[in-house]
């Protein structure tokens, strides 16, 4: 398989403009109450991760901290990891706000998981959400060997990654009947951080390089995330797109399209469930949609 071989990313673009940009105006309300309102996508996650009080938990590019908090209040042990300075002072202020046994379970750490020494199969899960986008392919094939490394032989790594680059593909369709939607998508800070936008193919076969067996799906998060910003605002295009998509004749749309084959192109949340043996992923509730097992089967042949 061909592997981009671009120049890394520095970690200075994850800065305080970066953190505005992904979480508008809801940085403060979480350091406050950061074990509540999770988001929805993360919140997907952790349910598809199948955890159980006292399992080890990772999480990679772990932002603000949402899924570390969370895990550790079920019960297991959660350590954090992130480039950002910025985004780990915020974590760290959010860890003064919670209980002292999440207090205790939860660990925050600055720098490169390749470069950290953990102990290795020390992990039962490790996540990697909205990450994969932000890595060139060489950075990603390094960073899967590391998790090959880390998990446990039972473990799972859970992914969750957007946009869904085959969206592009119907956004020119779509924007002749929604002719106030940007001419670009992308805006040019997304073009900057966005490096390596994935589909479900892309996805597999950079996974199956690795020998990191997985099952992948993409699923609606656009209604459930328009929902939840409901009262909370990014003060940019993304205020308007949510208020059109909490329509409730667009919801209904969307709805039916997730039960159809365009759910491939139209969808724009990618999960995926990866692990060292094909065995382990046979015992898990998570497996790969019916639409997308049979592109992935076309595409592998």
């Amino acid at each position: 398989m061909k592997i981009n071989q671009k120049n890394n990313i520095h970690n200075s673009v994850y800065d305080e403009e970066w953190i505005a940009s992904a979480w508008g105006q809801t940085t403060s309300d979480f350091i406050e109450n950061p074990t509540q309102n999770i988001r929805p996508r993360v919140n997907r996650a952790i349910d598809i991760a199948e955890l159980s009080p006292g399992m080890n938990i990772l999480d990679v590019g772990c932002g603000r901290g949402e899924v570390v908090f969370h895990c550790a209040g079920l019960g297991c042990h959660a350590t954090g990891i992130d480039f950002s300075k910025p985004i780990l002072k915020i974590a760290e202020e959010a860890q003064g706000n919670v209980s002292s046994i999440i207090r205790k379970n939860t660990i925050f750490i600055q720098g490169d998981v390749n470069k950290v020494h953990f102990p290795e199969k020390n992990f039962d899960r490790i996540f990697m959400l909205d990450l994969v986008e932000h890595l060139y392919d060489h950075q990603l094939v390094e960073l899967y060997k590391t998790v090959g490394k880390l998990l446990k032989d039972d473990g799972l790594l859970i992914i969750h990654t957007l946009p869904n680059k085959w969206i592009y593909n119907v956004y020119s369709f779509v924007r002749f009947f929604l002719p106030w939607l940007d001419k670009d998508p992308r805006s040019d800070y997304e073009k900057k951080i966005h490096v390596n936008e994935q589909s479900c193919v892309t996805i597999k076969k950079l996974l199956s390089s690795c020998c990191i067996h997985c099952a992948v799906r993409i699923e609606e998060g656009f209604l459930e995330q328009a929902a939840w910003y409901k009262n909370k605002s990014f003060g940019d295009k993304r205020d308007k797109i949510y208020s059109f998509l909490r329509n409730p004749i667009v919801r209904f749309i969307i709805k039916i399209i997730s039960h159809t084959p365009l759910r491939l192109i139209v969808l724009n949340d990618i999960y995926a469930v990866g692990a060292k043996s094909a065995n382990v992923l046979k015992g898990i509730k998570f497996k790969n949609g019916l639409y997308e097992k049979f592109t992935l089967y076309i595409s592998k042949n």
